[in-house]
C-alpha cells in the first residue's frame, strides 16, 4: 500500500519542483547525461572529457537490487538530455515509465544492445525473480566492450560534429590489454567460489564455472553449503569472490574459505576503472 500511494506524490512533487524552478534553468552548449554506475561515466569520461557533463545515479556503495532513487535523483534526471542505462539492473526497469514521465524528451541509451545472451546461466535478484542474462555483463571482456561501443554512439547522436576517436581508440587499447593479459596464463583452475553472482559473463567467455553461494539473494542452506563446498573440491577451485555490500561479513564466505582453502578476494562490479578491477580479477584466477 506504501508503494501505492509513494510514486504518485514523488510525481506529484517533482512536477511542483520543475514548474517553479524550471524558469531558472540556464541553457547550456554542455549535455547533462544520467548514468547508472560509475563505470559508465568512466567511459564517457575517457570518450568525452569535459564536453558533457555526467551525473551518476547510484551512490557508491548501495546495491542496485534494492535502491530506490530519491527525490534528488528524480531531479536531476529531469534536467538531463539522455540516460545511458546498463539494461536490466535493479531500480531501472521498474523507474524508466516514471521518469519518461517526467522529462519526455530525454534520450534513453541502452546499454546491453547488441550483446549476446548467456547460454544456460541464470541470476537471481534479490526479489525472487529471475533473468537469464546476468545485469553485471560489463565485468567480462566482451561486456565492457558492448557497453563502450554503445556509449559512443550514444555520444555521437548528442553531438554529432564532436569526434570521439581518441577515447575511443583509448579504451579500445585496455580492451586489447585485457584480452593478452588473459592469455598469458592460464587458469589455475576451472571454478571459482562468488557470493553474488556477477560474473557470469566473465565466466562463460573464459569457459569457467560460477560456484555461487547465496540463493535468491539470501544466506545458503545447509544443504546448498554442502553441495557447493564438494563441487568446489572435485573442481580444484581455488580463489572465492565476495562484495563488500556482498558476503563480507558472511558466516557462509568463512566457512567454505577453510573447508576449501580458498585466496579470498574483495570484488568490485561499480568501480570506474573497470581496466584494474577486470585485471585483477583475471589474474586472481591465473594464480590461484
Amino acid at each position: 500500500m506504501k508503494n501505492i500511494i509513494k510514486y504518485p506524490l514523488i510525481l506529484i512533487m517533482l512536477c511542483l519542483v520543475m514548474a517553479c524552478s524550471g524558469h531558472k534553468r540556464q541553457a547550456s552548449d554542455k549535455p547533462i547525461i544520467a548514468v547508472t554506475i560509475l563505470p559508465t561515466a568512466g567511459i564517457i569520461k575517457t570518450l568525452a572529457g569535459e564536453r558533457v557533463e555526467v551525473l551518476t545515479l547510484l551512490p557508491d556503495g548501495a546495491t542496485p537490487e534494492t535502491y530506490e532513487p530519491s527525490m534528488q535523483d528524480m531531479s536531476q534526471l529531469t534536467r538531463a538530455q539522455a540516460w545511458f542505462y546498463v539494461g536490466d539492473l535493479g531500480f531501472e526497469q521498474s523507474w524508466l515509465s516514471r521518469i519518461k514521465e517526467l522529462n519526455p524528451d530525454l534520450q534513453l541509451v541502452r546499454l546491453d544492445s547488441g550483446l549476446m545472451p548467456l547460454h544456460n546461466q541464470e541470476h537471481m535478484h534479490n526479489d525472487g525473480s529471475v533473468h537469464a542474462s546476468d545485469p553485471h555483463y560489463w565485468m567480462s571482456i566482451v561486456g565492457i566492450e558492448t557497453m563502450s561501443r554503445n556509449i559512443h554512439r550514444g555520444l555521437k547522436a548528442l553531438l554529432p560534429n564532436e569526434d570521439f576517436t581518441a577515447g575511443s581508440n583509448e579504451i579500445s587499447q585496455k580492451i586489447d590489454s585485457l584480452r593478452k593479459i588473459a592469455k598469458a596464463r592460464p587458469f589455475a583452475s576451472k571454478s571459482f567460489v562468488i557470493y553474488h553472482p556477477s560474473l557470469a559473463y566473465f565466466a562463460e567467455e573464459n569457459q569457467l564455472k560460477q560456484l555461487v553461494i547465496e540463493q535468491n539473494g539470501k544466506e545458503p542452506t545447509i544443504n546448498h553449503l554442502g553441495s557447493l563446498v564438494l563441487q568446489a573440491q572435485q573442481d580444484h577451485a581455488s580463489t572465492m569472490f565476495f562484495q563488500k555490500e556482498f558476503g563480507a561479513n558472511s558466516k557462509s564466505t568463512d566457512y567454505i574459505r577453510k573447508e576449501v582453502n580458498l585466496h579470498i578476494m574483495q570484488i568490485n562490479p561499480f568501480n570506474p576503472d573497470w581496466f584494474t578491477e577486470l585485471s585483477a580479477i583475471i589474474q586472481a584466477l591465473q594464480q590461484g
